[in-house]
């Protein structure tokens, strides 16, 4: 009971709600027969930088510092504008359409904007370009983590998938050595008490292969979700199945 009180806080839900855990999920399991990656570990990690929100965000950010480099940049660029104006007078005595030759006037001219003293404008560029620098880091060391966090994963993975073969081949011992002890007992070889143990023995088995098989799936969720290929349904269910697709060089 105490156990699953921390399982209904670690859910975030009230602890007096009715939740009852199901016998028959890890029997499930054990019976799932769950298939090996077909990825590598470098495919693995261009998928996870393709994917990664949080990667994509950095990314996000690099470009808008970049944008800001440009506009700072330009501010220190040399500003030339040309005007032209043209304009016609209309002779007296309120004719308005009446258009007198020679009282045109043009003019044209050109402004320039030397940038001598902009000390305002230079130090937001040199601050543009700081902050860009701090902000490509930043990107390059999160890629550096993500890579890491896959590779982790991975090993993690192969690791408990080894562990889960172990463990089931021990299951496979100890079942063979209770069968073999209790025909030694039938010929009276062996006493109730080795018996006992025999069937201790099977048991610890039992529980080190349930183990085995959550801490599989743990390091397999901790793969996917490090990949950001975890999918999860309308129920809010994690599903096997996950689809991954390999940038083309």
């Amino acid at each position: 009971k105490n156990r699953l009180d921390e399982f209904k806080i670690t859910l975030g839900l009230p602890t007096d709600i009715n939740l009852e855990a199901d016998p028959e999920e890890l029997s499930r399991l054990h019976d799932y027969q769950f298939s090996p990656l077909e990825f590598s570990g470098e495919e693995a990690i261009t998928v996870a930088l393709d994917k990664r929100l949080d990667l994509k965000t950095r990314q996000d950010r690099l470009e808008d510092a970049e944008r800001k480099v440009e506009v700072a940049a330009n501010a220190l660029q040399p500003g030339l504008d040309l005007f032209v104006s043209y304009r016609r007078n209309t002779g007296g005595g309120g004719q308005v359409l009446n258009f007198s030759q020679g009282d045109d006037t043009t003019s044209a001219g050109l402004d320039l904007d030397l940038p001598l003293d902009r000390k305002s404008q230079r130090n937001s560029y040199r601050q543009s370009l700081i902050h860009r620098a701090a902000v490509r880091r930043d990107l390059e060391e999160s890629q550096d983590r993500i890579k890491q966090d896959v590779r982790n994963a991975m090993r993690d993975l192969d690791q408990a998938q080894q562990s889960y073969e172990i463990q089931r081949m021990s299951l496979s011992l100890a079942e063979r050595r209770v069968e073999s002890m209790a025909l030694l007992q039938q010929a009276g070889r062996v006493s109730t008490r080795d018996v006992l143990e025999s069937e201790r023995a099977l048991l610890e088995a039992q529980n080190a292969l349930s183990r085995a098989l959550v801490d599989f799936y743990h390091a397999r969720l901790d793969l996917l979700l490090a990949m950001e290929t975890l999918r999860i349904d309308d129920q809010g269910l994690w599903g096997e199945e996950y689809e991954y697709q390999q940038q083309s060089q």
